[in-house]
């Protein structure tokens, strides 16, 4: 029941301030754009220095772009994993995770203060994984997702330059995944098998703001 009024709030505070008037907004036609990167694998490795696993670009969205003309952005981001880990010292199996995230979107931005600014938009997602392991007779996966994310975030001007952005998104999504174990069965005969199956999803789900960003305005 919570899950579910969290979504109803989300969606009504969108459309809300998606459809409020800009009539007393100085209107600005100025072209503007943003670049920034996501703060979050930096804290997140302050809190794990010895983290086994190996991580690189491990953030939702490493980078993001914006091109913004009154009070309106086409926004861009991209994210990627690169993880390496080790399944057990006595075996030798080592996993790899590779996993790419690309959003892109629209958003609609609306100063509360001088400093402080709401934005709200939508995304339209897509994300792929693929995990293999060293050792043909464990386990793969495969797995792409598609999805769209109204979304609800808020900006704090540092400087008239530099700001710090943060946001909550629900993801309606289709999800496709495939998974392949290779087993060798060696008593009372050698008789190697393989085993594959797909899973076709459709969910959705709120992502928190769990990410920080710092982006710079030119």
């Amino acid at each position: 029941m919570k899950k579910i009024t969290s979504i109803i709030v989300l969606i009504f505070l969108s459309v809300v301030l998606w459809g409020q008037s800009n009539e007393k907004t100085s209107i600005d036609e100025t072209i503007k754009y943003q670049i920034g990167t996501d703060l979050s694998s930096l804290y997140r490795n302050l809190l794990k220095p010895n983290s086994s696993t190996n991580s690189f670009l491990n953030a939702p969205y490493v980078f993001i772009f914006k091109g913004m003309k009154n009070n309106r952005a086409f926004r861009f981001g991209i994210g990627a994993d690169i993880k390496r880990a080790v399944s057990d010292e006595n075996q030798p199996d080592t996993i790899i995770q590779n996993s790419i995230r690309v959003r892109m979107g629209f958003e609609k931005q609306k100063k509360v203060s001088k400093r402080w600014q709401i934005n709200t938009g939508i995304d339209l997602k897509f994300s792929s994984t693929k995990m293999d392991d060293s050792n043909n007779n464990t386990f793969n996966s495969e797995s792409q997702t598609y999805g769209i994310s109204p979304l609800l975030g808020v900006q704090f001007q540092l400087t008239p330059h530099l700001f710090l952005q943060t946001e909550a998104s629900f993801n309606l999504y289709y999800q496709y995944n495939y998974f392949e174990s290779n087993f060798d069965i060696t008593f009372p005969n050698p008789f190697p098998s393989s085993l594959g199956r797909d899973i076709k999803t459709f969910g959705g789900n709120i992502t928190i703001p769990n990410a920080l960003l710092l982006v710079v305005e030119f």
